[in-house]
Parts: C-alpha cells; structure tokens; sequence
C-alpha cells in the first residue's frame, strides 16, 4: 500500500505548490492506476494464500482501515486549497483511485467488510447531507401539520447532533430512519394516532437513545394521571405491556449496539411502573380488610349475567349508581356477585355484555322493571 500513498502524496503536494504539469499529471496518473492494479491482484494473492479465518479477517480489516485513513488524509490535506484546486481534475483523480480500492474490497469480500467500521469523513458528510436535507423539509410539513412540539424536537435533536466521523453502520441507520419517519402518515387530523404511529416507527426501528424513552415514559405517565383509581392504572400500564410485546422490531438494527434494545428498556420501565402501582393497591386493600363480612359471601341474583350487566348499565347511565368508572364497578359486581346458573363470573364476560347488549336482553330486564313497578302497586 505504500507505493500508492507516496504518488499521492507527490501529486497533492505538486497541486498545493501550482508546479504540476498536465504531461507530468499523466505519467502520475498512469502510475496511479497501475499501482491500484498491483495492489487489487496482491491483495486477492495474499488473502487466498492463508487457511486460517482469524487471518484473513485481520489481513483485510488492516487494508480497509489503511485505505479509509488515506482517503480522510487525502480531505486533511488538501482542505486549506482553494475551492478551485480542491475540485480540480487531479484531486478527484486521486481520492476516486483511492475510493475505487475500498470499493473493490467491499464487493469483492463482502463477507469480511465490517458495518463497525468507520466511514470516510467525505462519505459521511455526504450522506449525512442529504438525511439532514430531507429532515428539514419533514420539520417544515410537521409545523404545517400541527404535530405536537415535543416529536418534533425530538426528531429534530436525533438528526442534528450527529458526529460526521461515524462507522458505516451509523449512517445505514440513520438512512433507514429517515426513511421509515417520510412513511408516517402526519397529515392525519387524529393526534392520536399520529403519536402511535410515531412511536412505533421508532421502537420497530430499536431508536434505543435516552431521549425516546423519556418521551415515551413521560406520555404513559401522563395517561396513568388521568386514571381514577390504582386498579384503572394497572390495566392500563397491562395494556400497555401488552402493545409493547406486539410491537415488531427489525431483526439486526440498533441505534446504539452498546445499549439494551428499545423494546427491553420501554418493557422494563413499565414493569418498574407495574410493579409499584400493585403494591400501593395491596397495601390500600390490606388496610380495610377488617370488615365483619364472610370471606365468600356473595349477592345472589336470579337472571342471567347478559340481564345483570345490562341492569347495573341502566344504574350508572341515570345516575342512580353514582360511580362514574364503569370498570370499578363491574370489578366489584364480578367478585361480590352471582347467578343461580353461574357460581362465579368472570370480569371479562360480565364487560363485554355490559357494553354489548342483545335485543333479547333489553326485553327481558324490561319485564324485570315492570314486575318490580307492579310489585309497587301492590304494596
């Protein structure tokens, strides 16, 4: 690899001083392109020569990292020309010789190029560019939209802060970040589901940086204040869970490999939440557990679970039960409650006839009522 950089370097230095001549230019040139030759024959020779797999990947990641370090060098080098110089014919020569090197590495012995290593600064500006150009124009439909401010600087910080000097992995990602983000309907007039769909790209994407799991854990927090009672709290952070569990992730994308998973940060949070939401309610439960009442005693009524529930829908809709959380309610009534035909009745079945009831049902707690008016009249 030596005898390349030294024609480099003699041809960056003959461009700083204006002393290379266009005759001079092509002997350096032809010598350029035969040493890149040279060196692409020897380098296949050299890497089949030798059995070993540790060897081999050793002998390449050397020469990849030399060939990226000249090619930054060749950048460094000719950064204080001028822009004139630095565009010339002989500059351009010279770093797409070089790149042409690194490219016959990576599509000749795909297997052994690393994502880990680190990109040329002149790829990662350019690449970076374009990302930072196309998040620009996303921030300005976002405002246009109405989008909620914290996604925009939340995505805003994500792109602006990054380094240039970054591994080809980096840039990968961030490409296939900004291009998941564009797929995002954000016209869409339901908040909402702008905010789902936000959250989503982002941990089916693994985006596992602190500042999402901030966002994340304030807007859960946020919907846990709004809930009436600590059992509310625990089916909600339960749905949550559950979303959460559902939720896909592409296999082999990270933001941070050096960091847990987005997934496993968000489910761990959220068991923390969990757990601590549980223990206050035991705690609330086993302070009012003296009461002088059977362990197992239940009211015992004579119509079907579909009739009760649409019954105690009727209590809570005119006020008459003053409880405004249908769900405490129905927690309540499934574990103090029975039927003549059902011994216990489950939370879940008493729920969805409450919320779902037949015509057969309204007709039958009508006789009900009006056997009760009657009873009334009697009396």
């Amino acid at each position: 690899m030596g005898n390349i950089e030294l024609l480099i370097n003699e041809i960056i230095s003959l461009v700083a001083t204006k002393r290379i001549r266009e005759e001079q230019f092509e002997l350096l040139r032809q010598s350029v392109s035969e040493e890149a030759e040279r060196i692409k024959k020897s380098f296949k020779e050299q890497f089949l020569s030798t059995d070993k797999e540790t060897a081999r990947r050793r002998f390449f990641q050397l020469h990849t990292t030399l060939l990226i370090s000249l090619l930054d060098e060749i950048v460094d080098k000719t950064a204080t020309l001028e822009p004139g110089d630095l565009n010339s014919t002989e500059i351009s020569f010279v770093y797409s010789s070089t790149e042409s090197l690194l490219d016959f590495l990576k599509n000749q012995f795909p297997q052994y190029f690393s994502v880990g290593f680190k990109a040329p600064l002149r790829y990662s500006e350019s690449v970076l560019g374009e990302i930072e150009g196309s998040i620009k124009n996303l921030l300005v439909i976002l405002s246009e939209s109405g989008v909620d401010d914290k996604i925009k600087e939340l995505i805003a910080a994500t792109f602006q802060n990054q380094q240039k000097n970054v591994s080809y992995e980096r840039l990968s990602y961030m490409q296939l970040l900004q291009a998941e983000l564009s797929q995002i309907e954000w016209s869409d007039s339901n908040s909402e589901r702008i905010r789902q769909a936000f959250v989503n790209t982002l941990v089916k994407s693994n985006f596992n940086e602190k500042a999402f799991v901030d966002y994340y854990s304030e807007h859960i927090s946020g919907a846990l204040t709004a809930c009436e009672t600590l059992t509310d709290k625990v089916d909600q952070l339960g749905y949550f869970v559950k979303v959460m569990n559902q939720t896909h992730v592409m296999p082999n994308v990270v933001y941070n490999p050096s960091m847990p998973g987005i997934k496993e940060q968000l489910l761990e949070w959220l068991a923390h939440e969990l757990d601590y939401v549980q223990l206050k309610l035991q705690l609330g439960v086993a302070s009012k557990n003296d009461l002088v009442i059977k362990k197992d005693f239940k009211l015992i009524f004579d119509m079907s679970v579909a009739n009760l529930a649409f019954l105690f829908k009727l209590f809570i809709e005119t006020g008459i039960i003053q409880n405004k959380n249908a769900s405490e309610v129905i927690r309540f009534l499934t574990k103090f409650v029975k039927t003549k035909k059902s011994e216990t009745v489950s939370y879940e079945s008493f729920r969805i006839k409450y919320y779902n009831t037949e015509s057969g049902t309204k007709d039958a707690v009508k006789k009900i009522l009006q056997s009760l008016v009657n009873s009334i009249s009697k009396n």
